[in-house]
């Protein structure tokens, strides 16, 4: 692993230079900090703040060519009149140009969604009775995706005929062995999955001890041959099929994996993806509680989302991890 060092900061917050940032409202910090503390399957995620658990900090690249840096950020509330401002700060004695602060924001907006437009789920929830709560009770929630499409191509070899447990290791063992990470001073270093590059050619030997599997070795060189030089932004741009067939086409994808890249990893969300594993069961969970839609019913649930589909999947899926504390919150406005 390739590793660069911050100097402890002396105190919680890190004195660098900062950048104001305004997600598209509604936003709330808090769910996304809970989300991103059970995302097990991003091994450079991030982690709370030492001494301020209302801030997550986490590896960045930015800058190109021989301007390409990894830096350690931090990101927490501004304290500002909105409530869903966020101030990015940079480790102290970080000298960014414009070039690289704009990549650290173009990074961190695709990861944690940050551009994410709910209105129109808000307004759709309004007048559905059964998904109403579950908007409610995640209001604001910008559901986080992997770091980029080629780390959700690499879980999804990674995952197949893989228990959970061991694929999250597996990719942990990714990044420590052919990653980069941020080396800070009293306490542990602050990862960054490898890039395509570092596991194309040569990499044989640390692919294998990390997957002890020699068909994901290979699988997991073919998919990041294919995605050396590929702009990511072009794939979010692209027709969704057109991505589909390509993603499909890649050394051990199919079909799932393709829908997983492009909802979790692209962002692309004009789509719910069928094929998970979970989806109709999240969706039967709220909609007819007890029994199991067939797929025609809940796709013709989602067509009500629009181009939030995989937002409102989404939603279903993250609902019982706040379920509990929303039923309790009615509870407790029940008159006694």
């Amino acid at each position: 692993m390739v590793r660069t060092t911050a100097a402890a900061p002396p105190e919680p917050a890190p004195s660098g230079p900062q950048l104001g940032i305004t997600p598209r409202p509604p936003f709330s910090w808090r769910q996304t900090l809970a989300a991103l503390r059970g995302f097990e399957a991003v091994p450079d995620r991030g982690r709370v703040a030492l001494g301020a658990p209302e801030a997550w900090e986490l590896a960045l690249r930015v800058g190109s060519g021989a301007g390409r840096r990894v830096v350690r950020v931090r990101l927490a509330p501004s304290g500002g009149a909105s409530a869903s401002d966020l101030r990015l700060t940079f480790d102290h004695g970080d000298a960014l140009t414009l070039e690289q602060a704009a990549d650290a924001w173009t990074e961190l907006g695709s990861f944690l969604a940050l551009h994410l437009d709910l209105a129109p789920l808000v307004a759709a929830a309004a007048d559905d009775p059964a998904f109403a709560p579950v908007e409610r009770a995640l209001h604001g929630f910008h559901p986080p995706r992997f770091r980029n499409a080629f780390q959700a191509a690499c879980w999804c070899v990674v995952r197949q005929r893989t228990p959970q447990r061991f694929a999250v290791a597996t990719m942990r063992r990714l990044t420590e062995l052919l990653g980069e990470a941020v080396v800070v001073e009293g306490a542990e270093p602050l990862p960054l999955f490898p890039a395509p590059e570092a596991l194309a050619h040569g990499a044989r030997e640390p692919l294998l001890q990390a997957t002890n599997n020699l068909r994901k070795v290979e699988r997991l060189e073919g998919v990041a041959r294919a995605f050396v030089g590929v702009d990511e932004a072009e794939l979010r741009r692209a027709g969704y099929d057109e991505v589909h067939r390509w993603l499909g086409s890649l050394p051990g994808l199919g079909p799932w994996s393709a829908e997983q890249v492009l909802w979790r990893g692209l962002g692309r969300v004009e789509r719910a993806p069928w094929k998970d594993t979970g989806a109709l069961a999240a969706v039967s969970a709220v909609y007819t509680p007890g029994l199991t839609l067939v797929p025609g019913a809940a796709r013709e649930l989602a067509r009500y989302y629009g181009e939030l589909q995989g937002v409102w999947l989404a939603y279903l899926k993250a609902y019982p991890r706040v379920a509990g504390a929303a039923g309790r919150g009615r509870a407790a406005a029940r008159p006694g």
